[in-house]
């Protein structure tokens, strides 16, 4: 996290993350955010997500710096934040999809397909850059607390756009591209920055067996913004009413509230 950002969380507010746990389950929602519970484990996905957002923000700061990244580099960049991660003792990580030396070596194979086939912007105008805003509803009424969160990327290519990178194990469907909360909050939080009607750039690197970038370049309109607007309102409703039932299904298995949750549940029903 960056100095900035850790100040604008600082303040009440809301993110993409957060919005997206409670519509996932508001129970672990009010453990995470409400409760403050320690989780019980990190998921080797977001430890291996967060050392590849390490090395994609040295390429772009590289470049923003006007030098030519290298590969080598970027390995030595994530093998840096992979072990930073791995040596946190507490919580403990929980290997579910790979062991640690195979995501040190899916991790370098993926990084060094990101560096043969990343465009090169003409100009990199932000990396990490923080942003808070505020969101106003159709009546021109403003939601309690700030939409506050992080751009991975500013860059200029045929047009301003916002870069965010994600990691997966399959292709996006069309369906994700169109809904994703995350980039309309970026495409709606873009004009407050100074970034005019900048276009969006979401850099997919799967996890398959033979690495492959994907780049998309989704469209959010008046609409896209809207509907995040009424969702973060009605999360926020839930919220303040006290919400927070759980929701079992095929997430639950690798949530890090799991026992927790396990036990409350007995308590209440047994």
């Amino acid at each position: 996290m960056t100095s900035a950002l850790a100040v604008l969380r600082s303040e009440p507010h809301t993110s993409v993350s957060a919005l997206t746990c409670f519509l996932r389950c508001p129970r672990q929602y009010r453990y995470r955010y409400i409760d403050r519970v320690t989780p019980e484990h990190r998921a080797d996905t977001l430890v291996f997500g967060s050392a590849i957002h390490a090395a994609l923000a040295a390429f772009y700061r590289t470049l923003q710096s006007g030098r030519s990244p290298t590969a080598k580099s970027m390995r030595h960049t994530f093998l840096i934040a992979l072990d930073v991660e791995v040596r946190r003792a507490d919580p403990p990580i929980l290997y579910r999809s790979h062991d640690l030396d195979a995501l040190r070596r899916l991790g370098l194979e993926m990084l060094d397909v990101f560096h043969v086939g990343a465009l090169r912007p003409r100009r990199v105008l932000g990396v990490e850059q923080a942003f808070s805003i505020a969101l106003v509803d159709d009546y021109g009424m403003p939601i309690p607390v700030r939409l506050v969160g992080a751009f991975d990327a500013v860059i200029e290519t045929d047009r301003v756009r916002v870069v965010e990178h994600k990691t997966a194990a399959r292709r996006w469907s069309s369906s994700q591209l169109e809904h994703d909360l995350q980039l309309s909050a970026y495409s709606l939080a873009a004009p407050y920055m100074g970034l005019g009607n900048a276009g969006l750039q979401l850099n997919v690197l799967l996890k398959t067996k033979t690495p492959k970038l994907v780049v998309h370049r989704p469209e959010r309109g008046a609409r896209a913004h809207a509907e995040f607007i009424e969702i973060a309102q009605s999360v926020l409703r839930a919220v303040d009413a006290g919400v927070d039932h759980p929701l079992r299904g095929w997430h639950c298995r690798g949530c890090c509230y799991r026992q927790r949750c396990t036990r409350e549940l007995i308590r209440t029903y047994v």
